[in-house]
């Protein structure tokens, strides 16, 4: 429903609770990077790392599982943004 989905893309701050331009919405983080707001969420489980994230400005969905789960803070996160880098500069 509409209502659940604003406030799965609405951030509040992690530390704070209050609403702002990044952090954690209803189930749902959301990062700010310089390919524009990045909409996701990653997960862990032994021996896996995963991450799921959409770019709102490039209209684009990013997936990715690695089957490591040795990785700088277990997040593929600054992968993604990399990612998201090479789709803007190719459009």
């Amino acid at each position: 429903p509409e209502p659940m989905y604003r406030e799965m893309i609405q951030p509040v701050g992690l530390r704070t609770g209050k609403p702002g331009e990044t952090g954690y919405g209803l189930t749902t983080f959301v990062w700010k990077a310089p390919a524009g707001i990045h909409y996701g969420h990653s997960g862990f489980f032994p021996g896996y790392l995963t991450n799921v994230e959409y770019v709102k400005e490039l209209k684009a969905g990013i997936a990715v599982q690695l089957n490591s789960d040795q990785g700088p803070g277990r997040s593929l996160h600054g992968f993604m943004i990399a990612i998201a880098g090479i789709i803007e500069r190719n459009r």
